[in-house]
């Protein structure tokens, strides 16, 4: 059984902008029951590890969080967030479960939301990477996402190599752990099943990088689901409707979709600046 706590990591110095704040406000109006934990430089062992160190000198906050996550979770059980993650609905369902993740573009596990028990293993084995591992190596830094590392590890790990999402909304479920699609934690597709979004903030890029917006992970959603054998359980109209739009449409309409019900959503949060 996973605990109801809820852990984030909070290491820059600055003060909380509006949006963190608007979010973290999200998590106490719908998660009632549970403990919220902040960790920071206070309670976290930073210079104890070589890949914190490093990635907290060169101010990359996103990769300490990365080590610390995990060494999070593994210690407390739990449930780990992002700061920018729009909390919708409880994660009261999903607790029974010994682990679980959602995806990110369909194809790999995203990290900006984990739960589960204390010491659970593959938690473990996503830490023992980190193990006598530099973030600054030579002239360079390591500026892996831990995302691509830990559905290599789970596809190492489980001896895995089919999808990793399934487009009829249901879970993939494995001995020990259970894998959601990116409608659950990730994006909302208005299929009944979102519990949380996350606003993709991307603070670990460098200046000027591309960020990887909600809007297109909702078309890389909606293109492999709609481009799939899947699309046969759907009405004939509704299938052609959707393929013969343009891409670009699907999104539009998305987006504003989207935009629409989020600002309805923030008007009824209260937060304090």
């Amino acid at each position: 059984m996973i605990p109801k706590k809820i852990h984030y990591i909070w290491l820059s110095n600055s003060e909380k902008p509006a949006g963190i704040l608007r979010c973290l406000q999200s998590w106490k109006e719908k998660l009632p029951g549970y403990e919220i934990v902040e960790w920071n430089e206070s309670n976290l062992p930073i210079a104890d590890f070589p890949f914190t160190k490093e990635a907290y000198e060169a101010k990359k906050w996103a990769f300490v969080s990365d080590f610390f996550r995990l060494w999070v979770l593994l210690n407390n059980g739990g449930i780990y967030l992002d700061t920018d993650v729009m909390v919708h609905s409880s994660f009261d369902p999903f607790l029974k479960h010994k682990l679980f993740l959602g995806t990110e573009f369909t194809d790999q596990i995203s990290t900006h939301i984990i739960g589960c028990e204390k010491d659970h293993p593959f938690i473990r084995a996503c830490l023992e990477y980190y193990k006598d591992r530099h973030f600054r190596i030579g002239d360079s830094i390591d500026m892996t996402p831990n995302s691509c590392i830990m559905t290599k590890i789970f596809m190492t790990k489980y001896n895995y190599r089919d999808e990793l999402v399934r487009f009829d909304g249901t879970p993939n479920v494995f001995e020990d752990l259970v894998i959601y699609p990116d409608s659950y934690f990730m994006i909302n597709t208005y299929d009944g099943n979102n519990v949380c979004v996350h606003e993709q903030n991307g603070s670990w890029r460098n200046a000027g990088a591309k960020n990887p917006i909600l809007e297109e992970v909702m078309e890389s959603y909606f293109w492999k689901k709609f481009c799939r054998k899947t699309i046969f359980s759907f009405g004939f109209l509704k299938k052609w409707v959707y393929l013969l739009l343009p891409m670009w449409a699907v999104v539009l309409y998305s987006k504003h979709s989207a935009k629409i019900v989020n600002n309805k959503r923030a008007a009824k949060v209260k937060w304090h600046e």
